[in-house]
């Protein structure tokens, strides 16, 4: 059969699959790299309680701007893990302009995790900050991004919209 097949085409069909393969482990290759190293997405968000009688937004957890706007009391941090296994030591803040961070310590007592805490591949966790104290909401205006650190030294950093609306905490009518 192959002998009626003339020269030139066998070269080109066994060139295609040789580029085929070439691609094909080309490809294998970067999926194993990128499966095999340390990735966290990080993503600052904000919560707010939910009233248990009125399935309504709890007014507790909000502060009052002096323009009557509501903003939630509560940041938080997810912490994705998209590589390999990892353990997290530290989640928290960075700040514009500055080496301070804001670091989650203090947890919001219904959502508290130990930290460090290990977390596995293509895992996540949340870690809940506590309600900030007034004296504290003007530096806020300040964040940054969120961030986390690894048992190696490696931080990782995120952003998203909740960062947007920092700047208003720093017109919070005390209570």
């Amino acid at each position: 059969m192959l002998s009626t097949i003339p020269a030139y085409v066998r070269e080109i069909i066994t060139f295609t699959i040789a580029a085929v393969g070439a691609v094909l482990g080309v490809i294998n290759l970067w999926l194993t790299w990128k499966r095999e190293r340390l990735r966290l997405k990080v993503v600052p968000k904000s919560f707010f309680g939910v009233s248990s009688e009125s399935g309504t937004p709890d007014p507790d957890f909000y502060f009052t701007t002096s323009k009557g706007e509501k903003l939630p009391k509560y940041l938080c941090v997810d912490v994705i893990n998209k590589g390999i296994a990892t353990t997290v030591t530290e989640v928290g803040f960075l700040l514009r302009g500055t080496s301070d961070r804001f670091v989650i310590t203090d947890q919001f007592p219904p959502r508290r995790i130990q930290i460090p805490f290990r977390l596995e591949p293509h895992s996540s966790v949340t870690v809940y900050a506590d309600a900030f104290e007034p004296e504290v909401l003007p530096e806020l205006a300040k964040i940054k991004c969120a961030y986390a650190t690894v048992a190696s030294g490696k931080c990782f950093t995120g952003r998203s919209q909740t960062l947007r609306g920092l700047p208003k905490y720093s017109d919070v009518v005390a209570d």
